[in-house]
């Protein structure tokens, strides 16, 4: 019988998740885990609810327990990682995308998500690896090499930045492009003076 009340108890969580009443999913969660405390996916659950509600320490605490339960399950050490990352303690969250690539190594968005955090980190040299890597397996996409500029201008290599710029103008993300055109205005105009 226990079995039908967690999948009832699960699938109701599932259902307020969708209509986004949280309060409810969690209650809904929390019975799920009474009648099955090994349940993983009750336990991702229920952290994805602390992570709408921002209560980022809970869901931490959720995806550890998430992760003990199924060691291998790549996306609770990904969630976990954001949640680190919300609350700004991104060494924990490198390590767990860097456990993520690890497990899937062509998982472009764990490369993504790692660049970023270690642009967070001022590690420029690592996030433009990241970019690297991610830009070889989804070439498209225009916030890569913007980030990557970004990071380029940091490590000092302009002509690098300035060619990710143009990249990313091409690809519809205009943002680092227009900083340098706003930045050799400037430049000029200090000139004259």
């Amino acid at each position: 019988m226990a079995p039908i009340a967690l999948y009832d108890w699960y699938e109701k969580g599932l259902y307020a998740c969708r209509s986004k009443n949280f309060i409810y999913a969690e209650n809904a969660f929390n019975k799920a885990i009474e009648s099955n405390p090994r349940d993983a996916n009750a336990y991702y659950w229920r952290a994805f609810v602390h992570k709408r509600t921002n209560s980022y320490e809970k869901a931490i605490e959720d995806y550890n327990r998430a992760i003990e339960i199924s060691p291998n399950t790549s996306r609770f050490y990904t969630k976990r990682a954001n949640a680190y990352c919300k609350l700004e303690q991104y060494q924990p969250a490198i390590e767990d995308y860097t456990k993520v690539i690890r497990m899937e190594p062509g998982n472009a968005e764990a490369r993504f998500d790692r660049a970023v955090t270690y642009m967070q980190t001022g590690e420029y040299r690592h996030a433009v690896d990241d970019y690297d890597r991610f830009i070889s397996l989804k070439p498209n996409y225009a916030d890569a090499y913007a980030y990557r500029g970004i990071s380029y201008y940091y490590l000092g290599k302009y002509s690098l930045c300035y060619r990710d710029a143009l990249r990313a103008s091409k690809l519809g993300n205009n943002e680092l492009l227009e900083i340098f055109k706003e930045n050799m205005t400037l430049l000029r105009s200090s000139r004259t003076i």
